[in-house]
């Protein structure tokens, strides 16, 4: 595994994250939290909230996400998810990943956006 560096930044984005997650932490609930910082250093911590359906549960970098959309910031620079009672910086689930490199504002495109005629991205 290759570690990367962090700058004391990035570590104040990762103390943000277990902070949340610590004071917000309830077992099989809050057990996750998440902090993002935009291009204009605007920061949003989020926990998740857990369900006993699956699908209805809402990650902790989603929430963060919304916050900041919520708040009209269009770009994240960058995000981390903390917790899991292990205590340790996570890697975003699949859907989370999904939903981060879509083609949208609000995320550096790796795309065309808008996508060209009769490309449509999918939001789920």
């Amino acid at each position: 595994m290759t570690t990367v560096p962090r700058s004391d930044v990035d570590r104040r984005l990762v103390e943000e994250a277990k902070s949340i997650a610590r004071r917000r932490y309830v077992p099989w609930w809050n057990t996750v939290g998440a902090a993002l910082r935009t291009e204009l250093g605007t920061t949003y911590a989020a926990v998740h909230l857990d369900a006993a359906v699956g699908r209805v549960a809402v990650c902790a970098e989603m929430i963060a996400l919304g916050m900041a959309v919520a708040a009209g910031n269009r770009r994240i620079e960058t995000l981390v998810a903390d917790g899991d009672e292990g205590w340790e910086v996570l890697a975003p689930c699949g859907m989370c990943r999904e939903l981060l490199r879509l083609p949208r504002p609000v995320s550096r495109p790796r795309k065309r956006w808008p996508p060209p005629e009769g490309m449509r991205p999918s939001f789920l």
